[in-house]
């Protein structure tokens, strides 16, 4: 049952990608404006970068959306042409 729900939680966020995007980088700039005001370390800055890397996740699954390989790869059956 676990794994059913990660693959449901996996394909909402696959879905809805530009969503996701923007409620990350609105936490992590309402977590930085948080920090800057705090004025020392504090846990807003933990929450800043844990949400700025997930949105570099996301923003980096976003741009391999659609990509399409230029290399094909040969099954294990084919024969490679003999070097000589």
């Amino acid at each position: 049952m676990a794994l059913r729900a990660y693959r449901a939680a996996g394909s909402h966020i696959r879905d809805n990608l530009w969503l996701w995007i923007a409620v990350f980088a609105v936490i992590t700039a309402v977590t930085g404006f948080l920090r800057w005001n705090v004025g020392h370390s504090s846990t807003w800055g933990d929450l800043m970068a844990f949400a700025g890397m997930v949105t570099g996740i996301l923003v980096i699954m976003q741009s391999q959306v659609g990509f399409v390989s230029q290399h094909v790869e040969q099954d294990d059956e084919e024969e490679l042409p003999a070097a000589g």
